[in-house]
């Protein structure tokens, strides 16, 4: 599975889900210029789309289906509430340009092609807003924006995902002296607004919340007024900092840009193994177990098992890094948000 996040933020968000299969598109919140510009600044050609995916109705998210559906005439999976507010808000070509419409809900489970889908619910003040987890192959994506706290029920789809898109909207001090009319504060700030930078710290550093098993973690739809890219990764990295040894945090903290494509990522199983074989060997140094009684075990047999078991008490494929190793990954990371490209 490959994810190429093409926007995020108030401005549009749009992120490209690909299998060799299947092509998915969830939100539309470009328009088609854009679009294309950004599919190419990431070096991809999409001839076909198998689906359009709309989480909520909210402009940021879906002011360029109508374009969308014209350029690739592709179903859209939509919520009934969300479809009667597009439908209202949107220009009529919307309605001219659609190829079908696969009518979703929050709690359903369906496929397109070889991608297993699961919607949630979310709160966020919208008709009928929704997050979703993607599964194929072993592998796992989950995506949520646009939430005013993290409820159980989230924190349980976001669970053993392979690859999270997290919002981290806004700073707390920041928003409440910034420009905003004291109202949109409010909204913001409510239980169907948007998540804080300080909101996504205190679940990144509950490994009762967060399990840290995500190989990027990929915090989004920052506010370009009421946040900055340098105190996101500052927060989230020192939350990361805050969990125990033994469920830390072994994978790559990436911000996703409203101006520029994050680099695409890629899910595989393959890329789990060779992340496990790495960590073999930092758990080595470590416990000072030797290379032989490390390396010779079979991999997946009792031995491997039993190391994880002293090290983590899991799955063997998720076993944690040093505290030292996690540091020294993450803070070169702060220099992976993508700057501004010219206009």
């Amino acid at each position: 599975m490959r994810v190429s996040i093409l926007a995020s933020g108030s401005s549009g968000n749009i992120t490209l889900l690909e299998t060799e299969r299947t092509r998915l598109l969830i939100d539309a919140g470009l328009g088609k210029r854009e679009t294309l510009a950004r599919l190419a600044a990431v070096k991809k050609t999409v001839d076909h789309l198998d689906g359009i995916l709309i989480t909520h109705e909210h402009a940021d998210h879906c002011n360029g289906l109508p374009q969308m559906l014209g350029l690739w005439k592709a179903p859209l999976y939509v919520t009934e509430p969300t479809m009667d507010v597009m439908q209202r808000i949107l220009p009529e070509t919307l309605g001219k340009r659609l190829r079908g419409v696969e009518t979703i809900h929050a709690g359903q489970r369906f496929t397109i092609g070889d991608i297993d889908v699961h919607a949630f619910a979310i709160p966020h003040d919208a008709a009928d807003p929704i997050g979703f987890t993607f599964r194929t192959n072993g592998t796992k994506f989950a995506m949520v924006t646009d939430l005013g706290y993290m409820t159980e029920l989230v924190k349980v789809h976001l669970r053993n995902a392979d690859c999270l898109l997290l919002e981290s909207n806004h700073d707390l001090d920041m928003l409440k002296v910034g420009p905003y009319p004291w109202v949109v504060k409010q909204r913001i700030l409510s239980r169907t607004g948007h998540l804080s930078n300080h909101a996504v710290s205190e679940y990144l550093a509950d490994p009762d919340g967060f399990d840290g098993k995500a190989r990027y973690l990929v915090l989004a739809h920052l506010s370009q007024e009421n946040n900055n890219p340098d105190l996101v990764c500052l927060s989230a990295e020192e939350a990361l900092r805050r969990r125990p040894a033994e469920s830390a945090f072994c994978g790559e903290l990436l911000g996703a840009s409203r101006d520029c494509p994050l680099r695409p990522l890629e899910l595989s199983r393959f890329l789990e193994y060779v992340r496990f074989d790495s960590r073999m060997l930092a758990i080595r140094k470590t416990l000072r177990i030797s290379t032989h009684s490390l390396l010779h075990s079979k991999f997946l047999g009792r031995g491997a098992e039993a190391m994880s078991s002293r090290v983590s008490g899991s799955d063997p494929l998720r076993m944690p890094a040093p505290k030292g190793l996690l540091l020294r990954r993450l803070r070169p990371q702060a220099t992976l948000y993508p700057p501004k490209s010219p206009r």
